[in-house]
């Protein structure tokens, strides 16, 4: 074969190749569209279907992280309280009557000489108040006690009986305590109802009581409901937070479940997968440390993006000028690390439940698959003309 047309045979080859290649770049396999790709395919202003691209930066964090802290402030320490109930029906009671004298109307006489037979007082027996709400009292009648505290029972006592007994003083004491329950119920090593007694117990007394909760504290919620209203908090946060470990009031309704906090890695980075906080709350610069860091040979550092939706509260508070009804806004947050400022803001944005974190490929990744391609094709190329050469020699 000549010189001539050997090189000619050659750049046939080269140029096909290369037509090959180039054919196929747009086909390159990827783990996602790049940061250029992210941000062109955001929505104008007057496209509020369409997701909106934030950048990440200090004051941007700050304000989602109060807002984050507000959100998950749906405590306790702000419900209702009801009035005091006292003693209620099902309580059983115990009175005690006390007078002043040996003579009076309960003294104890002794059968043969007339004397006293211990102290001037007379123990009733137990009691449960009926459905009536009412107890019996001999020589004082029925009284009525619901609602009433054990002091204002032993004066409606004293009244009864100050005409027939001598300067008679009565002692009431709730024994059996039917009416002021609360009861636990859900992921705890013991459910039930719990008392409660003079101690003013706690949201935390009563989760002791019940043998205390199944999970750990960074994966427990509790639920506390009283009448119409109710409130939730992660037990981590309720455990820091002695504001919010309120005293209970008769039939509240605390239940304890497991919810454990997650966010997705996905694209360029070391480990793509569903995360747990294993925390009460996250950083993003956790979040990146968690899902195992930056990719050197593919990330893109200008490239870390949160998918998230938002409050329509939360999206003007950020700076989201477009019309937005009652709905949730989807927003991507971009953080880029190639400003040292990018990681100062990463320590104070909040990660939330069901987050999406995306590291974006760099544009270098996808040049050195193409070239990686075309060099393939080179090595197809030259041994195809060697074969060639071989055969016509």
């Amino acid at each position: 074969m000549a010189a001539g047309e050997f090189v000619e045979l050659k750049c046939v080859f080269v140029l096909t190749t290369l037509s090959v290649v180039l054919s196929a770049c747009a086909e390159l396999p990827s783990s996602g569209p790049t940061a250029k790709q992210i941000i062109s395919a955001s929505a104008p202003a007057d496209e509020p279907s369409q997701y909106e691209v934030i950048d990440i930066n200090v004051e941007v964090a700050e304000i989602l992280r109060k807002s984050v802290r507000r959100a998950s402030g749906s405590g306790f320490s702000e419900l209702p309280l009801s009035p005091a109930r006292g003693i209620g029906i099902g309580d059983s009671l115990s009175v005690t009557v006390f007078e002043s004298s040996s003579r009076g109307l309960f003294s104890a006489k002794s059968q043969s000489d007339g004397t006293s037979n211990g102290t001037p007082n007379v123990v009733f027996p137990p009691q449960t108040v009926d459905r009536t709400g009412t107890i019996t009292v001999p020589y004082a009648g029925n009284i009525s006690v619901v609602g009433l505290s054990p002091q204002q029972v032993q004066t409606k006592i004293e009244s009864r009986l100050s005409k027939r007994a001598i300067e008679p003083q009565a002692i009431v004491t709730i024994v059996g305590n039917e009416s002021r329950l609360v009861t636990v119920s859900g992921d705890v090593t013991k459910g039930g109802r719990v008392p409660l007694n003079a101690g003013n117990e706690r949201l935390l007394d009563a989760l002791a009581v019940a043998g205390g909760p199944k999970g750990t504290a960074q994966d427990t919620y509790i639920k506390l409901t009283r009448g119409k209203s109710s409130g939730d908090m992660l037990l981590e946060r309720l455990i820091n937070s002695p504001q919010e470990n309120v005293p209970l009031q008769p039939r509240d309704q605390i239940f304890v479940y497991s919810k454990p906090q997650k966010f997705v890695a996905l694209g360029a980075n070391l480990t793509n997968a569903e995360v747990k906080f294993e925390s009460a709350s996250l950083t993003l610069a956790e979040a990146l440390g968690r899902a195992g860091g930056l990719n050197d040979e593919r990330a893109d550092p200008a490239g870390v993006f949160v998918f998230r939706y938002e409050s329509v509260d939360v999206y003007h508070s950020i700076g989201g000028r477009a019309a937005t009804g009652d709905r949730e806004i989807p927003i991507v947050y971009r953080l880029d690390l190639k400003r040292p400022g990018g990681f100062l803001a990463a320590q104070r944005f909040p990660i939330i439940d069901k987050d999406v974190v995306y590291f974006a490929n760099s544009p270098s990744t996808e040049l050195s698959k193409f070239f990686l391609l075309i060099g393939r094709g080179f090595t197809a190329s030259y041994g195809g003309v060697s074969t060639v050469t071989k055969l016509n020699p």
